[in-house]
């Protein structure tokens, strides 16, 4: 069943993805009652404080690919080492387990006009929803009072909300639970190194996340 040219999957993998603003609603409420910060203060001042310039911008934007780049090619290499890992200690039909629990946002088959949805939703909605809550918002007031502490705390935190045990076999848990978490540090590593400012991470992440996307279609 289709409706505008895209599949039922499609529109209620939409909705879900939507859900994420969540993220950045929750903080903003936060910030208001507490704080008494408006929305402009509480996303764009504290992520994107606004002291670049039209140039600084599209080094951000670079760097930003670029990491995501790189963290492609990385986390690879780390999935590929994790499962033979896991396969090795705990069995085939272990891995099995844990890769049937997997939850995949992303419909088996792709038409060129989903794949181009889902890239933007990819930086847009998740990249940023996601990098303003767990790296500008979490990580940083975890930086506060818990210095290099806030990197295993966030990377942790990171890494249960994509495999979290009861939503996600415990065999998920414990395959992809390395994954995510240094995925989390890098991403930590990365929004320090700029100082606080939002933009590379965000780039990062929907790069990583579209890799895939662009991939499916050759």
């Amino acid at each position: 069943m289709e409706y505008m040219g895209f599949s039922q999957q499609f529109w209620i993998l939409l909705l879900l993805s939507l859900l994420e603003f969540i993220f950045l609603l929750g903080p903003v409420i936060y910030y208001k009652i507490t704080k008494k910060e408006n929305m402009y203060s509480s996303i764009v001042v504290r992520a994107l404080p606004p002291k670049h310039s039209l140039r600084a911008r599209i080094v951000d934007i670079i760097v930003g690919v670029s990491a995501g780049v790189f963290l492609s090619f990385f986390a690879q290499g780390l999935l590929y080492g994790t499962v033979r890992g896991i396969i090795a200690i705990f069995g085939v039909e272990f891995y099995d387990l844990a890769n049937s629990g997997s939850i995949d946002l992303i419909p088996p088959s792709l038409s060129t006009g989903e794949i181009i949805v889902f890239s933007l939703i990819n930086f847009f909605v998740i990249g940023l929803c996601e990098e303003y809550f767990f790296r500008s918002v979490l990580f940083i007031e975890f930086k506060k009072k818990l210095k290099n502490w806030s990197y295993l705390l966030n990377g942790t935190i990171f890494a249960l909300y994509h495999v979290f045990p009861g939503i996600v076999p415990i065999q998920t848990t414990i395959t992809y639970f390395l994954y995510y978490f240094l995925l989390a540090i890098f991403l930590c590593v990365l929004l320090e190194t700029n100082n606080n400012d939002l933009l590379s991470n965000i780039i990062a992440h929907g790069t990583f996340n579209t890799i895939p996307l662009i991939l499916s279609l050759f």
